[in-house]
């Protein structure tokens, strides 16, 4: 009889460990950041020690831990996160949003608070925004999280699925677009943008023709571009009346 209690009491303790262990839901989930330069720290407050900077629309892994910091005057929510190569660590929750994934606005979208053409906002997506999506498809209508190039904050609404991509050469590009065109000085921005136009990574993206009209733009809009076949590469060419400039061939 002391056997089979000791049996049973073994069994209900293995059962509440492993309930304790699993989160919420057991599994980890998969979460988007809608903030650049997102800081993950060792614990869960901006005293601890600094790990390293989570990107704009940079895929996590949320596990299943979330803690607030009361030390300051508003409570801060931290979400714990594991990154794609294994650091672990805890973020704010404003900048996360669980059970999304990312993606980039193709075309200028406008933001409804619902899913219903009556309740359009006075905000619009632009191309290259990245945002999170989440819920999938709901009835021709999309939820999305993410701060518009145009914006001050973070918005959250209701946008049509085809204003959309999902393709990670697109999403690259809107990335290192963004840092482009946050760059103030003019010169740095124009080295940044043509590293993009001849990186042969992203000739596909949907936003090639946008990089080479900024590109034209802030050489005085004198030079047309096209790609040119080199013998071992796809080259981004600016053209102009009385000569050509191969902006990057090894």
């Amino acid at each position: 009889m002391k056997l089979l209690n000791m049996m049973l009491t073994l069994m209900v303790l293995s059962l509440l460990t492993t309930s304790c262990g699993s989160g919420k839901s057991g599994e980890a989930d998969t979460a988007v950041c809608v903030w650049n330069k997102v800081s993950l720290r060792t614990e869960p407050n901006e005293s601890s020690k600094w790990i390293t900077a989570i990107n704009l629309g940079e895929k996590v892994t949320y596990l299943n831990e979330s803690a607030t910091d009361s030390s300051g005057k508003k409570p801060v929510e931290y979400y714990k996160v594991g990154l794609q190569d294994g650091k672990e660590g805890w973020v704010r929750a404003d900048f996360i949003v669980l059970n999304s994934q990312p993606a980039v606005l193709i075309y200028s979208a406008p933001l409804y608070n619902r899913p219903d053409l009556l309740t359009k906002s006075d905000k619009n997506f632009l191309p290259m925004d990245i945002v999170a999506v989440k819920n999938g498809d709901h009835e021709g209508w999309i939820e999305v999280t993410g701060k518009s190039n145009e914006g001050k904050w973070i918005d959250k609404g209701w946008i049509k699925p085809e204003n959309l991509s999902y393709v990670d050469v697109d999403m690259a590009v809107a990335v290192f677009a963004k840092a482009a065109i946050d760059e103030k000085n003019d010169e740095k921005k124009l080295t940044m943008l043509r590293e993009i136009a001849n990186n042969s990574d992203l000739s596909n993206s949907a936003f090639m023709d946008h990089i080479y009209e900024m590109i034209s733009y802030l050489d005085g809009g004198e030079e047309e571009y096209y790609e040119a076949e080199t013998e071992d590469e796809t080259a981004v060419v600016a053209s102009e009346s009385d000569s050509s400039e191969v902006y990057v061939v090894d």
